[in-house]
């Protein structure tokens, strides 16, 4: 595969990033166990239509919001809860404004670092 990348798309694969499997931080003390528990909290998502999509599939209310306005749309009760990676709730201080984290697996992602061979 990696042969193939240059040979195919003149880049170099210099490595993989694998990041956890999907959690939302919310500020509700409720008990999520199934995406049913989810009914009726609003969930910062990105804006689109498949991050909407996927909002909904975890049974939320998906609520479009910009990243930089997560903390005070927590804080405010604009949004229940928000979904990013763990380092970003850490980075953001979003636990300051949460009262759990729900480890849903939900996404995965896999990230491939290339470098294009001209470079």
């Amino acid at each position: 595969m990696k042969k193939m990348a240059e040979d195919q798309l003149k880049v170099k694969i210099l490595g993989r990033r694998f990041s956890a499997p999907g959690r939302s931080g919310l500020k509700v003390k409720k008990k999520i166990s199934t995406p049913a528990d989810m009914a009726g909290i609003k969930l910062r998502m990105p804006g689109g239509d498949a991050w909407q999509l996927l909002g909904r599939s975890l049974g939320a209310n998906p609520t479009p919001m910009a990243y930089a306005e997560v903390y005070t749309g927590l804080q405010s009760g604009a949004i229940d809860g928000q979904d990013n990676p763990l380092p970003n709730v850490q980075n953001m201080k979003f636990y300051e404004v949460m009262s759990q984290i729900v480890l849903t697996s939900h996404l995965v992602g896999f990230d491939v670092l290339t470098l294009n061979l001209k470079t």
